[in-house]
């Protein structure tokens, strides 16, 4: 394994050309054998990881939605994370698929048991026995195939290492996933998308470009900055441009100079290696997003669209959404993310992306704004799995509704980020105990309930999440709810005083 040359791009295209769709039928027309190896690793530098340092292991855990696949005869699971995964949480997700005997047989765990910023990826590649045990997991090379987060060098070297395709965005391509990569995308495939300056990387670039931005649009009240390679919305900061000077003049550009001085230093730091601002979209708007993945082969197909609610410091932030989008707007950002999907695949992409959008409410009806492309597994990736794995189903023609094949309609509101303090004291054990007395968990027969994930975090953040499968939006959100109120009576909240 020493002697590969890790660096030939040559060598890595023709790995990927071994890469063929998941549901292969043999001759005898049963479901080929194929062997899924779940690989989270997060590969983003090290500020960014550093700022979810304590959820990281959490993160890694969400692709235990995989373990679902196992309802199909012929697949096999290697799940590899950077600590151990709790027990619970493991007979959990197994328990999710009673109807499948030998799931537990066709699963295995690795891990390198590293707490660290380093990238999964990088961990198995300075550990050759987790190699050689990952390789012989692996089986046949041309029936097995990585699952990412998303693409970069260490993942591309882990792939050519084992002799392994792997089924994500390679990271050549990783350009079309920054900020002012997505903006010029967005430019040359006529994707809508909000004014602004591409590739700021300093505070003079960034005054000029507001300054050009209110010349453009005098009543402009506020424009979004945003780090080239944030992610989560983490790299966001808004500024305000209300109460400036009127554009054109002399005292516009030092009352602008003064403003932009009161942003953080570290996050001008991060600026220098690359940025964007653009107009933030005025008026009653939503934040759907449409999710996308390009097969073997070149084809671009739409997976799923969701309606993202959006949280944090400065509202830009993901949350938690709900699945499908609204069916006012989901054609208008599904139509314009085909757009991308079919840029892309010229280019040679191949695996799953997401594309996030503005939609905003006007006179004619809803205008869409594509505002970034996100080239990895996303917030949405593991529920919209869960609920596709364990029903059958899938989106209709048009991708506005989900259907089973029994032709009942799915709905879900999803987060990961359910937590209060207080829940600190319910283990896993008790909150799953508890689920199934009241009801509440996932009933396979009904084909609704609450699915949980990220339970790590319960006992060390009181923190974890959850998606609320029903037949329509409002049980969902019900659900939910009968899961918040779940936690709060475990955790023994006492009654809030009231004021005075």
């Amino acid at each position: 394994m020493a002697g590969l040359a890790l660096e030939d791009d040559d060598a890595f295209a023709a790995l990927q050309a071994r890469l063929r769709p998941f549901s292969q039928v043999t001759e005898a027309g049963q479901l080929e054998e194929r062997t899924v190896l779940a690989i989270p690793s997060l590969n983003y530098g090290e500020e960014v990881l550093g700022s979810h340092a304590s959820e990281l292991a959490a993160l890694e855990e969400r692709f235990l939605y995989l373990v679902f696949a196992l309802r199909r005869p012929g697949a096999r699971l290697v799940l590899v994370t950077s600590e151990p995964i709790p027990e619970p949480v493991v007979d959990y997700y197994v328990g999710l698929i009673p109807e499948v005997p030998d799931a537990r047989e066709r699963f295995h765990l690795l891990t390198p048991a590293e707490r660290s910023l380093r990238p999964l990826s990088r961990k198995l590649l300075d550990r050759p026995e987790l190699l050689a045990e990952l390789a012989a997991l692996a089986g046949d090379r041309d029936r097995a195939f990585i699952m990412p987060f998303n693409v970069r060098r260490e993942e591309r070297d882990l792939a050519l290492v084992l002799g392994v395709p792997i089924y994500g965005v390679d990271s050549r391509f990783e350009r079309y996933g920054t900020k002012t990569g997505s903006r010029r995308l967005f430019e040359s495939a006529g994707v809508p998308h909000p004014r602004g300056v591409n590739a700021i990387r300093t505070r003079a670039e960034l005054a000029d470009a507001l300054i050009a931005l209110r010349a453009w649009r005098p009543g402009l009240e506020a424009a979004v900055v945003k780090h080239d390679d944030g992610v989560y919305g983490d790299g966001n900061h808004i500024v305000r441009l209300r109460d400036l000077p009127p554009p054109g003049t002399a005292e516009e550009r030092a009352a602008v100079d003064v403003r932009l001085r009161s942003m953080r230093a570290d996050y001008l730091r991060t600026l220098a290696q690359g940025g964007i601002v653009e107009e933030m979209i005025a008026g009653e708007i939503r934040s759907p997003s449409v999710q996308l993945r390009i097969l073997p082969g070149g084809r671009p197909l739409v997976i799923s669209t969701h309606d993202q609610v959006l949280g944090g410091a400065a509202g830009q932030s993901f949350v938690a959404c709900t699945f499908p989008a609204d069916p006012e707007y989901a054609a208008l950002v599904v139509h314009e993310a085909r757009k991308v999907g079919d840029y892309l695949a010229r280019q040679g992409v191949m695996g799953r992306f997401g594309v996030d959008f503005i939609v905003a409410r006007r006179e004619h009806g809803w205008e869409p704004y594509a505002v970034e492309i996100n080239l990895r597994e996303g917030g949405t990736s593991h529920p919209y799995g869960a609920l596709w794995l364990l029903t059958d189903g899938a989106m209709d023609d048009d991708k506005i509704a989900f259907r089973t094949p029994d032709g009942r309609a799915k709905h879900y509101f999803a987060t990961d980020r359910l937590g209060d303090p207080a829940y600190r004291g319910i283990t896993i054990a008790k909150l799953l105990e508890a689920a199934d007395a009241e009801r509440v968990g996932w009933d396979q027969q009904s084909q609704t309930g609450a699915i949980f994930h990220m339970l790590s975090l319960l006992t060390s953040e009181g923190r974890l999440g959850v998606t609320a499968i029903a037949d329509s939006p409002d049980e969902a959100q019900e659900i939910y709810l009968r899961v918040v109120g779940l936690l709060d009576r475990l955790a023994r909240r006492p009654p809030v005083a009231a004021a005075g």
